[in-house]
């Protein structure tokens, strides 16, 4: 893989957010909660920048603060619940995108959007999950939560996955 110092630095800027978060915000309690989408062309080096990231945060001893995907909005909560900030890196986010989005998507993938949405404007209270009717799987409340989201994809999977209340919302 390739190199690349422009896509290095969507990611860097996210990892700074998630050693970051923490500890910074302004005098309205804006934290560094960001989604930062990196579109760039099949085989231009993305995955480098994955892996070094993931090498930092794993050598640094902080595994804890990385996810690379999640299968519904209860496995983002519950890495929240474990450390209130979490920085996930995302290859192809823009199919990611497009099935989460979708009409006709499972309930666990439906999920997601909303939750993201409810965290970004979140990072100055506290956020507490959806009840449900098992105690163990609902109703988690997360101080501050940070949930940074750095993906990469290539234009054509970007530009279907954005629809009007995608760009209005």
């Amino acid at each position: 893989a390739r190199p690349q110092r422009l896509l290095t630095l969507g990611y860097a800027i996210g990892l700074l957010c998630t050693l970051a978060a923490p500890k910074l915000r302004d005098d309205q309690g804006t934290r560094l909660n960001l989604l930062i989408v990196i579109v760039a062309l099949s085989a231009s080096g993305k995955d480098h920048c994955r892996k070094i990231i993931k090498s930092i945060l794993i050598e640094s001893g902080m595994r804890d603060r990385w996810i690379e995907g999640a299968a519904s909005s209860s496995a983002i909560i519950n890495q929240l619940v474990v450390n209130n900030v979490c920085l996930m890196t995302k290859d192809e986010i823009g199919e990611w995108l497009s099935i989460i989005s979708d009409r006709n998507a499972g309930s666990w993938d439906k999920s997601i959007l909303p939750t993201l949405m409810e965290l970004y404007s979140s990072p100055d209270t506290v956020f507490a999950s959806t009840a449900r009717a098992d105690v163990t799987l609902g109703n988690k409340m997360i101080m501050n939560p940070h949930f940074i989201l750095v993906g990469s994809t290539v234009p054509d999977s970007y530009f279907r996955s954005m629809n009007t209340e995608s760009l209005t919302n």
